[in-house]
């Protein structure tokens, strides 16, 4: 009898722990498509993004509004209508938007973005954070 119930205690827990890692799996596959949407790639990896062109759109926005309501997130939700897309934003706001977006999104998941200058060139990265 007591061994019954540590063998259905051990099943209940392993089921617990597929969800969890079910629930992960589709967060990171959710963030994923939001990076490669934003930064108009189609990498299978977050660390291998590539972050050379930005799409800064409604549809974007949209999106991460979306993965933040999906998944329940403790963060604002982004006020699209607050953003004007048919004038053109200095880049330096707009990196500085979407990179904020995105860590905001990446904190979840151990990941960071940021901004790094090479050959007098500002480029975006992303990194993976220590536990």
């Amino acid at each position: 009898m007591q061994k019954s119930v540590i063998n259905e205690t051990k099943l209940i827990i392993e089921k617990i722990n597929e969800k969890i890692l079910e629930s992960k799996h589709k967060y990171y596959n959710d963030v994923l498509d939001f990076l490669n949407m934003t930064f108009l790639d189609e990498s299978k990896s977050i660390l291998k993004i590539s972050c050379k062109k930005i799409s800064f759109s409604k549809d974007v926005l949209e999106v991460y509004n979306y993965i933040v309501k999906k998944h329940k997130l403790d963060i604002d939700l982004v006020d699209i209508d607050y953003f004007n897309f048919d004038i053109e934003y200095d880049q330096e706001d707009v990196i500085k938007i979407i990179i904020q977006l995105c860590n905001n999104l990446l904190k979840n998941l151990n990941y960071q973005m940021y901004t790094s200058i090479y050959n007098n060139k500002k480029t975006i990265k992303i990194k993976m954070l220590k536990n």
